[in-house]
């Protein structure tokens, strides 16, 4: 059976490392899933597939032969783009239920600044009522920075709740139905005194 390396960012202790490997050996009882001190050299040059918490991807350069990939975490353009083997190919997937969840998250930390939660919690902390004023959705813009499914996926649940949605992407585009805009001068135009995600 040929291993496969979990590599997980580590800054933050390594708990979580436990959790993913726990999680991944159960999900995948077929598979010889270590993490890279487990690996030695020669097995180290010789493996094709790595799972992947957010790792530095200079960690990546003991494994000359990776062909896959596979992250855990959505959003790779760091890892993307300082890939250290160019002939890795970058394949994503989508999953339904975390474009819904991301989707749903966003909407609720956008109305929980809309309707003013953090001030309200700390009135009532104070034992205060006061009626804070609060604009409506439809007053609003929020811009959301990246275009892509989960993006996407956002914006679509923020207009459906009133709110004027901007997309901001870094290349351009086919956004119908939102105001849009790309590159790195706009998206400081298009965050101008609103909420963004």
């Amino acid at each position: 059976m040929e291993p496969i390396v979990f590599i997980a960012d580590t800054s933050e202790g390594t708990e979580r490392q436990r959790e993913w490997l726990a999680l991944l050996n159960e999900l995948m009882p077929g598979e010889l899933i270590l993490k890279p001190e487990e690996l030695s050299d020669q097995q180290a040059a010789e493996l094709e597939i790595a799972i992947v918490e957010n790792p530095d991807p200079k960690a990546l350069t003991r494994y000359p032969k990776l062909r896959w990939v596979q992250s855990v975490w959505a959003g790779v353009e760091g890892l993307a783009s300082q890939l250290p083997l160019e002939h890795i190919k970058l394949v994503r997937l989508i999953d339904p239920q975390l474009t819904k969840t991301m989707a749903e998250a966003v909407l609720a930390w956008t109305l929980y600044l809309h309707r003013r939660m953090p001030e309200y919690a700390r009135l009532q902390e104070k034992g205060q009522w006061q009626q804070l004023v609060c604009p409506s959705a439809e007053e609003l813009r929020v811009s959301v920075l990246g275009a892509g499914t989960l993006g996407m996926a956002a914006a679509n649940a923020l207009h459906q709740h009133g709110y004027r949605v901007c997309c901001w992407s870094r290349t351009a585009k086919d956004v119908s139905g939102f105001e849009s805009s790309h590159g790195q001068k706009v998206w400081r135009l298009c965050c101008q005194k609103q909420i963004f995600w």
